[in-house]
């Protein structure tokens, strides 16, 4: 006679499912809600506090309610949370170095909610503290991606009708449209994110996933995200951000051979044939001047020739932010607070609209150089550490079809990053992934090994 195996309870179960709750509802009711453009931060901003904050809190609650009906020990809780690799350290230095440029910062009051762009040390704080939880209790259902496969479709047929000149849902003010972005109001918007910056960040995150889900997935029903991710490029290309152009095709592109499974020949001929591709392209620009646009400000700065107003002024605003990190070069001058630095606002001739467009500088318009400026050198650093350790890894278990098809999206975004603004629109959602990257290696350590069978004898009472 056989014995009956006894079914164990998951103490973890209850986390379990609320973190699929809560990556739900981000995926969908937070990338869809909508407001206004004039009041879309205000709008938005509660429900980041409710949604992230609420989850939080939320799940410390169940964590002390198991302790107390002793589903688990105390030692066993520490065991499920405490830091077990250089990404979980890395990001915990991350968020104590922002907390002490928060509370060291000459502005404290706004460092903590943010000065200008609700970027402060409480939205990153959130942030940080989502990216723990999901990695412990999280984990990347086929569900996950329908959810949000059908909120790309919905958010990507918006912005579709908007680039036709249409106004749904009433967001532009009455009267106008997309085109009249620079003209009859600040800015150019789109969908439910508001500045079209914002949505080509969002796109390099959630196209390249769909893509690659696409390449890795098994069965027909994948061929259903041909729909979202036909609708998402092409309002892309339509929009025509540089930055969500070069996020989304450049990580589609430098993970594509793991993405197919090439073998190590297969992955290095590719390689060399980019790397070649991409000397041709600098000889090209090097010998001839396309004599306007971005191909024209790439010639002249091979050349060694910078102006201040290239890259639509990135190049002025990044050399005033560099001048002025010295200050405060460990500590930082605290979260969200750049606009109070005294930098000169840009202005410059917008030819395609006709007309002189000055911005207040509130954001160095690169992630990096934002927190090495607000947060300091050692938060710059963790933060370095923590993604390349997470990207590192992933490279080595890219045979998992999960990190495969997380990785060119988490790319993307670091990419345009590079040239972007961080939003709390869109850079929880980069957590939240980056959370659900480091649970894939969490969840195969947990997961139980195969016991070798017993013999008939010992089965047998």
């Amino acid at each position: 006679m056989k014995q009956k195996t006894p079914v164990t309870r998951d103490p973890w179960k209850a986390q379990e499912w609320l973190a699929g709750i809560f990556l739900c509802l981000a995926f969908s009711l937070y990338i869809l809600f909508f407001s206004d453009y004039q009041r879309i931060f205000f709008a938005k901003q509660p429900l980041f506090l409710w949604l992230f904050g609420g989850y939080i809190g939320l799940s410390t609650l169940v964590l002390a309610e198991g302790l107390l009906i002793r589903s688990y020990s105390v030692r066993e809780l520490w065991e499920k949370l405490r830091p077990k690799s250089v990404p979980d350290v890395a990001m915990l230095c991350y968020l104590l170095f922002t907390l002490l440029s928060a509370a060291f910062s000459p502005y404290p009051r706004e460092s903590w909610l943010g000065g200008s762009r609700y970027e402060g040390a409480v939205t990153i704080g959130l942030c940080v503290l989502s990216f723990y939880y999901i990695s412990r209790f999280g984990k990347a259902r086929p569900w996950l991606l329908h959810v949000a496969a059908l909120s790309l479709s919905l958010f990507s047929l918006l912005c579709i009708v908007q680039l036709m000149g249409y106004n749904p849902l009433g967001l532009y003010p009455r009267g106008y449209n997309y085109y009249d972005g620079y003209k009859a109001y600040s800015g150019a918007y789109l969908g439910t994110l508001g500045n079209v910056d914002f949505v080509g960040a969002f796109f390099s995150l959630v196209i390249p996933i769909v893509f690659a889900c696409l390449c890795r997935g098994k069965g027909k029903i994948r061929l259903l995200l041909l729909l979202p991710l036909g609708l998402s490029l092409f309002a892309l290309v339509k929009m025509q951000v540089l930055g969500g152009l070069l996020g989304v095709f450049a990580g589609i592109l430098l993970f594509l051979p793991f993405v197919l499974k090439l073998g190590k020949k297969g992955k290095l001929c590719y390689y060399l044939i980019g790397f070649g591709l991409c000397l041709g392209a600098m000889a090209f620009l090097w010998f001839r001047d396309p004599g306007e646009g971005l191909l024209h400000e790439l010639h002249c700065l091979l050349h060694g020739q910078a102006e201040a107003s290239f890259g639509t002024g990135r190049l002025y605003i990044w050399r005033e932010v560099l001048s002025r990190i010295p200050q405060r070069l460990f500590i930082g001058h605290g979260p969200d607070t750049m606009a109070y630095s005294g930098i000169e606002p840009f202005s410059r001739y917008d030819e395609d609209y006709q007309m002189q467009i000055t911005a207040i500088i509130d954001a160095a318009h690169s992630e990096y150089l934002n927190i090495l400026y607000h947060q300091g050198v050692f938060a710059l650093l963790s933060y370095g550490v923590a993604i390349l350790s997470l990207l590192g890894r992933a490279v080595r278990e890219a045979k998992n079809p999960t990190v495969a098809i997380l990785v060119p999206g988490l790319l993307g975004y670091l990419l345009q990053a590079a040239f972007g603004i961080s939003q709390f629109l869109v850079s929880p959602l980069f957590w939240l992934c980056l959370g659900l990257l480091a649970s894939t290696r969490q969840n195969n350590k947990e997961a139980p090994q195969p016991q070798k069978s017993s013999s008939k004898k010992e089965e047998q009472k």
